[in-house]
C-alpha cells in the first residue's frame, strides 16, 4: 500500500482531475491518431496493474492485499485475465517500467 499523506491519491481537487485527466486523454488520441485512448480510465491502469503484479508473482492473495479488497473473490479476475493475456496462443510479452 501507498503511504497516504492526504485524503486524494495525487494530492489534489477530484474536481480538477475530472476535467483534467479526459481533456489529456481527448488530446493525446488525437496528436495519436488512436481514439482507443480515449477509453483508458484510471480504474483501467489499476486492472493493469494488478494483472502484471499477478503474472510476475503468481501470488493471488499479495494482489489481494496490493488492492485492498476484502474478499479473494473480487480479485480471481485478475487470473483469468492473465491466462487471457499470455496463455491463449499470445507470444507478446508485457512489462511495467
Amino acid at each position: 500500500m501507498v503511504p497516504r499523506k492526504s485524503e486524494y491519491v495525487f494530492n489534489s481537487d477530484p474536481k480538477v482531475l475530472e476535467t483534467y485527466f479526459p481533456n489529456l486523454r481527448k488530446r493525446l488520441a488525437q496528436r495519436l491518431s488512436n481514439p482507443r485512448l480515449k477509453e483508458i480510465h484510471f480504474h483501467t491502469i489499476r486492472h493493469w496493474k494488478a494483472t502484471m503484479l499477478y503474472h510476475q508473482t503468481k501470488d493471488i492473495l499479495y494482489v489481494k492485499e496490493f488492492l485492498g479488497h476484502k474478499r479473494l473473490d473480487s480479485t480471481l479476475i485478475y487470473i483469468n485475465m492473465e491466462k487471457a493475456l499470455f496463455y491463449k496462443g499470445n507470444p507478446k510479452s508485457f512489462t511495467l517500467k
